[in-house]
């Protein structure tokens, strides 16, 4: 489901023609019903967050389960319009509060337990259907509906034949999917699934983004502690690899030089999830392979493009790269290959500092060489521990701040001591540097 280009409407227009169509449900036949919940499909997908939130509450939900009660609204049309409620909170990270306590999510969950109970005419349709709706439009799952949800639409996703409808229902299979993943609820045998799933799109690219996205995030957020996912992870579906690889693609179709923009495109979005997931990635995996120094340079390249116009995506990519420093699994080398070293060096030289990203920059910078201080074990350790060392002051002086260490000296210490309380920062503590 891409965002339409439609004729700009206002916030105002956009919540009445939606509350329009909605009320228009009633006195319509099926097949009318369909085209009118299409047509709420692309408003919805040109609101803002907050008339998603307003529009969207308990009231309307609760009067969406009445019509369906009184047989004014289909069930299979409810459950269209419920996924594309829920594709839209689930792709754009919102939260509708009130489902949680509507009668609509109590009428979802008693008929998906009673429909997977059937030993004779289960709709399988139907029971896809509801838990797609459930997952994306509830914000605590329960466990008994896990355990039926999760079988159910692993089947939808596993297909693989080529054509652009399968593809769509794999997609919202997968989102819906990926809910789970935020709590980390999936076993070793659906496990096994999901990378099933990634191999066959890494050998045919037959998934979309979002859904190659949503398949990465249920395996991601189990990664805390899991040394036998995490060896799946890194070295048999190459994660580091395939992340760089989608954030080179996504960046290509984002618009950089759009600055400030009221709504964000899919593009946008999509970009910004897979750096949110990269951060899970890199504080949660403790493995290494030569892979990670490509992603830190497809990191460091989104920062440069995004720096002047997309402030979350440059805030984003800086954090990922201060978590890369400190990190043991992933190597000095690493990081100066990537190119986050001449990164940082060339940002200091800027005549003016945001205050936030200086601090992230010195950060980056006093991990790095709090890291080359440390004694590594064996000659060959210390041989490349003093090369890095050689390296990284020949770039310094190349930057000209062969005479700036007095001055970073004192920033260090300071950032060293409150880096994990930075409301302690002086007003400007960007004025302490030195710029070239």
């Amino acid at each position: 489901m891409k965002i339409l280009k439609a004729k700009k409407m206002s916030a105002k227009d956009i919540a009445q023609k939606l509350t329009k169509l909605f009320s228009e449900l009633e006195g319509c036949n099926e097949e009318e019903q369909k085209a009118k919940i299409e047509e709420m499909n692309g408003v919805i997908e040109r609101m803002s967050k907050e008339d998603f939130n307003s529009i969207f509450s308990g009231c309307l939900l609760d009067n969406l389960n009445k019509m369906i009660e009184e047989e004014k609204l289909t069930l299979e049309n409810a459950c269209l319009l419920g996924k594309h409620i829920g594709y839209f909170k689930v792709l754009k990270c919102e939260w509708i509060p009130d489902f949680d306590y509507c009668s609509l999510n109590e009428r979802f969950q008693k008929m998906i337990i009673e429909e997977d109970e059937k030993e004779e005419g289960k709709d399988e349709k139907l029971l896809v259907d509801l838990c797609e709706c459930y997952l994306m439009l509830v914000h605590e799952i329960h466990w008994e509906l896990i355990s039926i949800c999760v079988p159910c639409l692993l089947k939808v996703a596993l297909n693989n034949v080529e054509d652009e409808n399968v593809q769509k229902e794999v997609e919202m299979a997968l989102l819906a999917l990926s809910r789970i993943g935020e709590h980390g609820w999936i076993g070793e045998q659906h496990q096994k699934e999901i990378k099933e799933i990634l191999k066959h799109h890494q050998k045919h690219r037959n998934l979309t983004c979002l859904a190659y996205y949503s398949a990465w995030r249920l395996l991601i957020n189990g990664l805390y502690g899991n040394r036998k996912l995490e060896q799946m992870i890194v070295n048999k579906l190459h994660f580091a690899r395939e992340a760089g690889r989608e954030l080179n693609e996504e960046a290509k179709y984002v618009n950089w030089a759009v600055k400030n923009k009221k709504q964000e495109t899919e593009e946008d979005i999509l970009l910004m999830k897979w750096l949110k997931i990269l951060h899970v990635f890199i504080k949660d995996c403790k493995l290494w392979n030569e892979e990670y120094s490509e992603l830190i340079g497809s990191i460091v390249q989104i920062f440069r493009v995004a720096m002047a116009n997309h402030r979350g995506i440059s805030c984003r990519c800086i954090e990922l790269l201060r978590g890369a420093a400190g990190k043991r699994n992933i190597e000095i080398d690493d990081l100066l290959k990537g190119g986050v070293f001449d990164l940082i060096l060339k940002e200091l030289q800027r005549p003016t500092l945001n205050d936030s990203f200086f601090m992230n920059y010195m950060i980056c910078l006093l991990e790095i060489l709090k890291r080359l201080k440390k004694e590594e074990d064996g000659e060959a350790s210390e041989a490349k521990r003093k090369a890095m060392k050689m390296e990284i002051h020949e770039m310094m002086e190349e930057e000209g701040y062969e005479d700036t260490n007095t001055s970073f000296h004192g920033i260090f210490y300071f950032i060293d001591k409150t880096k994990y309380y930075s409301y302690q920062l002086s007003m400007h503590i960007s004025d302490y540097s030195l710029n070239v």
